[in-house]
């Protein structure tokens, strides 16, 4: 028996917070204001071998827009050699067509905001075109995709029409997350409430039913989230966010085996009320 397993088996690794936009309420606070810093594969190589001596069968991808990271596809090529699960965020805007092999992934989710598919007009426009366009492309090159919708409380009315909308039009769209928008203070108008959050169950219960779909609500303010970063000197680094608060937790390039195995089970047990990050 290995000492050093984990009890769970996914962990996120959010790869840059550049990103090509600067959405509302962003998790990593991502904009095209940040820098890509330049990730050491040696480093990742020797992580992701200690990932999955502790038992860790599955990453998730994430950023600021992965697609724009230069060492992408190194990554996910170690990552497939190692024999892990690998899924992918991305925001939509970039086609991953002619980017990364479809062998390399599980997944490929791709995360929506309110601003970019509900508000079709003027300079959003585009974007929502571009980011159906990514959606028939992907799907055209066989990748399994899931969506990603972070929900404020100003689309409460519009959510349902969209998801039926969307299963007519694609019913290859077999993973659908609904995320609660995480509020940036007490007072963020666009938080939802708890008649909100009671609603969007009671829909996602209703639609799976009827329309034998695979969809799920998670309310991020009720979770502590953990993932792998690349802070701003490159270093490589467990990061933890409760609410609005970030910490540090571990640099990974120094931590033990047995301490980070521990580490993970801590944050991970139902004690502690934590999730990973998907």
């Amino acid at each position: 028996m290995n000492k050093y397993r984990t009890e769970r088996e996914v962990l996120c690794f959010r790869l840059s917070n550049f990103c090509n936009l600067n959405c509302l309420g962003c998790l990593s606070q991502s904009s095209p204001k940040n820098k890509h810093i330049p990730i050491d594969i040696e480093r990742i190589e020797a992580i992701f071998e200690r990932f999955k001596y502790i038992g860790v069968k599955k990453i998730s991808y994430s950023g600021g827009e992965p697609l724009l990271v230069n060492e992408l596809n190194q990554i996910l090529e170690i990552g497939h050699r190692l024999g892990f699960s690998q899924i992918l965020t991305t925001n939509g805007t970039i086609s991953p067509r002619n980017k990364i092999s479809i062998n390399l992934l599980e997944y490929l989710k791709i995360s929506l905001w309110g601003d970019a598919i509900f508000y079709k007009k003027n300079s959003n426009l585009s974007l929502y075109v571009q980011i159906l366009k990514t959606i028939v492309d992907s799907l055209s090159d066989n990748f399994k995709i899931g969506l990603n919708i972070i929900v404020t409380s100003d689309l409460i009315n519009r959510i349902e029409p969209f998801i039926f909308n969307l299963l007519k039009t694609y019913p290859e769209l077999d993973n659908i997350l609904l995320q609660s928008y995480l509020p940036m203070s007490d007072s963020d108008i666009w938080a939802l409430t708890k008649q909100n959050k009671e609603y969007i169950a009671d829909f996602v219960t209703h639609l799976n039913k009827n329309c034998k779909s695979n969809i799920k609500f998670l309310d991020l303010t009720t979770m502590d989230q953990y993932y792998i970063v690349v802070d701003e000197f490159g270093d490589i680094e467990l990061q933890g966010k409760y609410s609005t608060n970030k910490s540090i937790i571990a640099n990974l390039s120094e931590i033990s085996n047995i301490d980070l195995s521990r580490l993970l089970n801590k944050m991970w047990s139902k004690k502690y009320n934590s999730s990973v990050f998907i």
